[in-house]
């Protein structure tokens, strides 16, 4: 059951979007230090537009239609998989997990109404996901997250300078209609999203989690990370992306529910 959950955790961290953040202080999971600088930090309102011209702005992330993701990952027990990433605009996704053989182990998938479990190795078999865990999968599904942040998380409040590592960032709390907030923190220097912290309801209970992205690439104009760090209740989950397709063909029946 342990394993399953952090399965599905590092399938959450996948697929929610674009940050990044230092070895050092990944390597401790700890929160940034209380340290905060005197001048007036930037409004959220102006955070989020340097975040967004960061990642290649607002026209050339809404000319992206599809993408498919293909990603390796390590468990903190050292047990090793694979995932395949399948999102389509507005809120379509699907993940499939499988384990270093290629075996499937189990489906995530959000319609962009109803969101499901399908696992291929466990005694809870399909379920359909209901309560802060759909509404989290809703956020994430979102094609375009990274310039609807004010649309998902309407009450955001800037917090003002702090460091992670050698990084000063801005840290913004982040409200949604439905779950407990969150905590982002956005590079002073490159306006990229350094960490975000979250706390995550999934069927064996709830956790928080600790997400670091680092080594951005570019993909069709678009900045994205493809070495993602996750610190949860279970240790640590290192994922590496290593491919990118946008634009291609991704029919909508990918994104259904199995037949039970």
């Amino acid at each position: 059951m342990k394993r399953i959950a952090m399965i599905w955790l590092a399938v959450l961290v996948l697929i929610t979007a674009v940050m990044a953040q230092d070895d050092r202080s990944r390597q401790t999971g700890g929160k940034p230090s209380e340290a905060q600088s005197k001048e007036v930090p930037p409004s959220v309102d102006q955070i989020l537009d340097k975040y967004i011209k960061a990642i290649g702005g607002r026209a050339t992330i809404e000319r992206v239609k599809t993408r498919v993701i293909q990603a390796s990952f390590v468990l903190n027990d050292g047990t090793p998989g694979t995932l395949a990433v399948y999102a389509k605009a507005p809120n379509k996704r699907m993940a499939m997990v499988s384990d270093s053989d290629g075996h499937l182990i189990s489906e995530y998938g959000f319609d962009g109404s109803i969101g499901w479990n399908q696992r291929s190795v466990s005694e809870t078999g399909f379920y359909a996901v209901s309560g802060q865990l759909l509404a989290s999968m809703r956020r994430d599904a979102d094609f375009y997250r990274e310039i609807n942040l004010r649309v998902l998380y309407p009450r955001m409040t800037s917090k003002g300078k702090e460091k992670i590592g050698d990084h000063e960032v801005y840290m913004v709390e982040a409200m949604p209609d439905n779950g407990p907030p969150e905590e982002m923190y956005f590079d002073v220097r490159t306006g990229l999203l350094a960490r975000r912290d979250e706390q995550v309801e999934f069927p064996q209970g709830s956790a928080e989690l600790k997400i670091y992205f680092e080594d951005y690439k570019e993909v069709d104009g678009i900045k994205m990370p493809f070495n993602i760090t996750r610190f949860g209740p279970n240790g640590r989950t290192l994922t590496q992306i290593s491919e990118v397709k946008q634009n291609v063909p991704i029919e909508d029946a990918k994104f259904k529910q199995p037949t039970q």
